[in-house]
């Protein structure tokens, strides 16, 4: 059986005169490689699996109430990321962000009718429960889906732009210098309404509902000071909560995505 022969094309013109340019064209035509096809094959179905890892994959965001303020409940990014890989089944990804207590990661998910949840809860519980066990600190776990924070933000911000006519008076002026905030609560509240649960004047504070569980808080500039709202919301609706400013949840979810 004949074997077929490279067949090579070569054309190259040229001078040796140094101010002259030199052009070189070559082409070159082979059959087939065997070995490179099965290399080249192997890498399409590792890209495929990759992409169908990515797919099956479930992203959260674990936020934790008190951790690393005013010198309590010190703890490591690298220490929670260890906790989370060896609590999680199916970890495929975990990440700090800041030192106050946010942790993003990813779950392999093999089970399409799973209960989120269901799952969520469950891991809320076991974190919390082996950060008391083996690190001493006493928290409150909070975990929201990827899902769960871009509603957020999309909400949030027709709340930023609200019309200045369904504001009082005095908290037009301050609408254009003020600060936003979401605010994570631990058990579920009754939806209002009306979209302003609360004004707390005093505190230069307004809320908004997100949902049953998540708060919008505009904080205004009153004499260069500004409301804190996480214990003035778990006073008022007796819960448990933890805060974050609303840019902070942008970028997570900019690196979660």
């Amino acid at each position: 059986m004949k074997r077929k022969q490279q067949q090579v094309v070569q054309k190259v013109t040229g001078t040796n005169d140094s101010n002259k340019s030199t052009n070189t064209t070559t082409t070159i035509t082979q059959q087939d490689n065997p070995t490179i096809n099965i290399k080249k094959r192997k890498k399409q179905i590792e890209q495929l699996e990759e992409q169908e890892l990515e797919n099956q994959e479930m992203k959260f965001v674990a936020f934790f109430r008190g951790i690393n303020i005013g010198g309590r409940n010190i703890i490591k990014n690298d220490s929670l990321c260890k906790l989370f890989k060896s609590t999680i089944n199916n970890c495929t990804f975990v990440k700090g962000h800041l030192q106050s207590g946010n942790i993003l990661f990813k779950i392999n998910n093999k089970n399409k009718n799973i209960d989120i949840d269901s799952l969520i809860t469950e891991i809320e519980i076991e974190i919390t429960k082996k950060l008391k066990e083996e690190h001493k600190i006493e928290t409150t776990t909070f975990i929201r889906s990827l899902n769960d924070l871009q509603n957020i933000i999309k909400k949030s911000s027709s709340f930023i732009n609200i019309k200045n006519s369904q504001l009082e008076e005095e908290e037009k002026q301050e609408k254009k210098d003020s600060k936003y905030f979401i605010t994570f609560l631990s058990n579920k509240i009754e939806m209002t309404n009306d979209f302003i649960i609360k004004r707390k004047k005093k505190d230069n504070m307004i809320w908004y509902n997100l949902s049953e569980i998540d708060i919008f808080s505009k904080s205004l500039n009153e004499n260069d000071k500004y409301g804190s709202p996480n214990n003035i919301i778990e006073k008022e609706l007796n819960v448990i909560g933890t805060t974050r400013y609303l840019n902070v949840i942008e970028k997570i979810v900019t690196l979660l995505k």
